[in-house]
C-alpha cells in the first residue's frame, strides 16, 4: 500500500513525447498494467485500442479537440506516437466510438490505396 501513495504522489504530467513508438514489449507491459488494473465488482470491462497510425492520431486529435472546445490546430495528443484508448466493452461494439473508428479505417484504407 505504501509503494502506490509513493507513486501516486511521485507521478508527473508528461506534455511532450519523443517521436519513436515505444516496443512492442513496453506497449504489452502498459496494457498488462492496464488490464490489472481495479474495477468495479471485479467486472474488467475496459477494451483497450491501440492507435500507432499518425493519420488516425491526428483525426483523433482534431475530434478530441472539438469535444475539449480546444482552438483548432492544437494538439491534444501533445505528439505522442502512441495513444491508448479504453472503451467500455459493453458500448464498445455500438457506440458512437466504434462507428466513428469503422469510419476513420475506412479513410484510412482509401488514403492508402486499400
Amino acid at each position: 500500500m505504501k509503494e502506490t501513495v509513493v507513486d501516486i504522489k511521485n507521478r508527473r504530467s508528461v506534455k511532450e513525447y519523443k517521436k519513436e513508438q515505444i516496443t512492442d514489449a513496453e506497449l504489452m507491459e502498459v496494457l498488462e498494467a492496464g488490464m490489472n488494473a481495479p474495477s468495479g465488482g471485479n467486472r474488467q470491462p475496459a477494451v483497450f485500442i491501440v492507435v500507432q497510425n499518425r493519420e488516425w492520431i491526428d483525426k483523433l486529435c482534431v475530434l478530441n479537440a472539438k469535444i475539449a472546445g480546444a482552438p483548432e490546430g492544437w494538439d491534444v495528443f501533445y505528439g505522442a506516437p502512441t495513444l491508448i484508448v479504453s472503451c467500455d466493452r459493453q458500448y464498445a461494439e455500438r457506440s458512437v466510438c466504434a462507428g466513428t473508428w469503422r469510419k476513420m479505417d475506412q479513410s484510412c484504407r482509401r488514403h492508402a490505396g486499400g
